[in-house]
């Protein structure tokens, strides 16, 4: 006897909440992102790859986790003049 909603011994529930929870992940990080508070966007990107490296969406999370880090470098500029 099978139950409705099940598929080879995994609920069709279970692999619903879990593309939830990947897309859940990757939002957060983008809204921090997009507030600018790239060190928490890493972290959730980087939490996102370590639970989900091999999802659709893992190159555009690894693109959003390097412009993190790029973002968060200060200018030539103001870089140079403190050294003076």
């Amino acid at each position: 006897m099978t139950r409705r909603g099940r598929i080879s011994g995994r609920s069709s529930s279970g692999t619903r909440t879990r593309a939830y929870a990947a897309r859940a992940r990757f939002l957060i990080g983008e809204a921090f992102y997009r507030e600018a508070e790239f060190d928490k966007a890493v972290r959730e990107f980087e939490a996102f790859l370590a639970f989900f490296p091999r999802h659709q969406i893992a190159d555009l999370v690894q693109y959003r986790l390097a412009m993190s880090y790029y973002d968060q470098m200060k200018p030539v500029e103001q870089d140079q003049a403190t050294r003076r």
